[in-house]
């Protein structure tokens, strides 16, 4: 999920089917409990530091500590914001820890604490983007250095929800626990490294696929789910009988990209594949994919495919069972609008990677009107 999809899912869950906030963010925290004492179970007497900020972090953080005050554990909490800008459902929970005794500081600066077993992240949320607050470095400095297990709420702080980007620092943990299913920002860029092992804690939102969220649909596939993908080739398969693939890629300069896309068809499995060449760089092709067939294409020493071509590569794409378009076929305006009339035109699954992408920025809605399978 992204954060956006993420507020709708919080949405919809309170707003239209009535399912009371403070029991989400109390099955949130029954949720860090649980995997908080499950990193902590070698450990005798745990002692757990609870960071909670402003938003439904900090809310679920308060959730937690009533869970794991069950268990005799020893608990500090330290709150951002003081008592009087708590807020809503989190208020409820805090005053909950409150009336059971758990000690919590607020303020500026960390309380001094026996070095704790486990420390649990619950500054910042999903909806964070941009620079930390001046006032937040020092909490995520202190999380990262100490030498305590780190376990954050849905996100680590500092990162990006969206993007997995991170401006300078973030919270590097050992686990993550997130709701309602991994944010992108967990799997881009600084995600996978600073997320740790993460887990999906099922708080009583609805099923996604019953729902209809803003945005692209996306899946995350594990090593071992992406294995079910590449089937055992039968013994008697031959190239005519495992697909053809044309590859429309490459340009003066990238013919490198038109090459690994050809040669990522092949180990994929691909029996036959075409690759189109503006035919001024038609030698390289032909010297460097020795396993495929080339299409040489005049481009009177241009280097890049142009509207010209759109004839001779539609004719191969009756001949494909699928076809590759973008990878270093360059910027060119004469190439971008040969991409448009291709992706309107392909009557084949089509993978549009790279170059190919760019004539659609910031009109990627043109796409929709594709009635064959694109990735």
């Amino acid at each position: 999920l992204t954060p956006g999809q993420t507020r709708e899912l919080d949405r919809i869950s309170m707003a239209e089917l009535d399912i009371p906030g403070k029991r989400l963010m109390g099955n949130a925290g029954r949720r860090v409990a649980e995997k908080a004492l499950e990193m902590t179970s070698d450990i005798h007497d745990p002692a757990i530091f609870i960071l909670c900020g402003k938003g439904n972090n900090g809310g679920d953080g308060f959730a937690a500590a009533v869970i794991l005050n069950e268990q005799n554990y020893q608990i500090q909490i330290h709150s951002i914001p003081d008592k009087k800008e708590i807020k809503n459902d989190s208020l409820h929970y805090y005053l909950k820890c409150e009336g059971l005794g758990i000690p919590v500081t607020f303020g500026s600066h960390i309380p001094e604490f026996k070095k704790p077993d486990l420390v649990i992240d619950g500054l910042l949320g999903t909806g964070f983007k941009g620079e930390l607050r001046k006032d937040l470095i020092p909490y995520v400095d202190w999380i990262n250095e100490t030498v305590s297990k780190i376990l954050s709420i849905d996100i680590p702080s500092g990162l990006d929800g969206n993007s997995g980007t991170l401006h300078l620092r973030a919270v590097k943990a050992d686990a993550t626990m997130t709701f309602g299913g991994c944010k992108t920002g967990m799997v881009f860029r600084n995600g996978p490294d600073h997320s740790g092992n993460v887990t999906v804690g099922e708080i009583g939102f609805p099923e996604l696929d019953e729902l209809d969220l803003p945005g692209l649909e996306w899946t995350l596939y594990s090593s071992e789910q992406s294995k079910e993908f590449f089937h055992k080739p039968a013994i008697d398969a031959h190239k005519y009988s495992s697909g053809k693939v044309l590859v429309i890629a490459g340009s003066r300069g990238m013919t490198g990209a038109a090459m690994l896309a050809t040669f990522g068809a092949l180990r994929c499995g691909a029996g036959l594949t075409i690759t189109t060449a503006p035919s001024s760089l038609n030698e390289i092709y032909e010297r460097s994919i020795i396993e495929g067939m080339t299409l040489s294409l005049e481009d009177g020493n241009s280097g890049v495919l142009s509207g010209d071509h759109f004839d001779p590569i539609m004719e191969k794409v009756d001949w494909a069972d699928s076809v590759v378009l973008g990878p270093g076929l360059g910027r060119e305006l004469e190439t971008q609008e040969l991409i448009r009339q291709l992706v309107q035109s392909i009557n084949k699954p089509l993978i549009l990677d790279a170059d190919g992408l760019f004539p659609f920025s910031g009109k990627l809605e043109k796409l929709n009107a594709r009635e064959f399978p694109l990735l």
